[in-house]
């Protein structure tokens, strides 16, 4: 018999311990997971969670994978949770990028969370079968609900795994009723093989007919691209790297645009700083460091480091992409 956890999010929770981080592959981009150990969560800005995000894991654990760097290690300044003791001889911690949805609109925290603590996974594609839970006045009330099986057959039409992100992916998932009369419907599309232009075209015109605006995102192996933008025809598009944005001539074989930079050729390089991990694209640097993170302020040119000029190494001009190195 199913004891009440259970029943609420429609599955068994996992044992926080070694085990749980060897139960299958790592949680990928928009990816919701239930974390059975909220205190766990290490928000990126330092410090402990704020109130808000307290109040929030405290009714409804579920939070979403964002698109930047996993780290291995254990962070020198995560204070050890009291109810989640972890095998001190177990392999280094898997820390993943998530984002907590706040209860107002815009308010986010983005933090690192231990996979050991890591409950349940719910992957994209499971989530538009689970509209059939939502109350049919829901639906009715919720264009976005509404016509997702409709954008679903446009979809499948062109052969293409898919699922629904966002507010609308994070309601199917989670059954907390954060979608609006005016959400748009967005959506991933799995496109690990270069689709043509002229489908994306056709894809794009057919979403474009529904009555809801819908934001389709098609995920390569090295990132995703904006459908509208790739069905434009232009001659290069911004590609979302877990490192930050990327201007590439082909989604699915990218090579950064460095030489009209007057940068290196090639790819873009890493820029390894003494912080966890940042996600924003610099040209060289203005930033607010801090022991836990890199926040970048503006994207001019720096004149003069800071206190820690002598551990930093100025790169070419162009567009570099930070990356925190594995935090001990």
């Amino acid at each position: 018999m199913r004891n009440s956890a259970e029943e609420l999010h429609n599955g068994p929770r996992r044992r926080v311990g070694p085990l749980a981080a060897l139960d299958g592959r790592l949680p990928g981009v928009h990816d919701l997971l239930l974390l059975q150990c909220p205190s766990s969560l290490h928000p990126l800005t330092g410090g402990g969670l704020p109130d808000w995000a307290r109040t929030v894991l405290r009714a409804h654990p579920w939070v979403t994978v964002g698109r930047a760097p996993a780290v291995v290690g254990t962070p020198v300044d995560v204070p050890r949770p009291r109810h989640c003791t972890r095998d001190p001889e177990a392999a280094p911690e898997h820390w993943l990028p998530v984002t907590v949805r706040g209860p107002r609109p815009g308010q986010r925290l983005d933090a690192l969370a231990p996979w050991a603590a890591v409950a349940r996974t719910l992957r994209p594609e499971r989530l538009a079968e689970r509209r059939a839970r939502l109350a049919p006045e829901r639906i009715t009330d919720i264009p976005a609900l509404a016509l997702l099986p409709e954008a679903g057959r446009l979809v499948a039409d062109h052969r293409l795994a898919w699922g629904p992100i966002g507010a609308v992916g994070y309601e199917l998932g989670t059954g907390v009723p954060v979608a609006g009369p005016l959400s748009p419907l967005r959506l991933v599309l799995r496109a690990p093989h270069p689709i043509s232009r002229r489908d994306a075209l056709q894809l794009r015109r057919a979403l474009s007919k529904l009555p809801v605006p819908v934001q389709a995102e098609l995920e390569t192996r090295y990132g995703a691209v904006q459908l509208a933008e790739y069905a434009a025809g232009v001659h290069t598009f911004t590609l979302l790297t877990p490192y930050g944005p990327r201007e590439v001539h082909d989604p699915w074989f990218p090579r950064a645009r460095t030489a009209d930079r007057g940068g290196r050729g090639g790819r873009a390089q890493p820029l390894t700083l003494g912080a966890p991990v940042s996600r924003w694209p610099v040209k060289r640097w203005v930033q607010l460091l801090s022991a836990s993170t890199v926040t970048v302020k503006s994207y001019q040119p720096l004149l003069y480091a800071t206190a820690l000029k002598k551990s930093l190494v100025l790169p070419p001009a162009g567009t570099w992409y930070v990356q925190g190195p594995s935090v001990r």
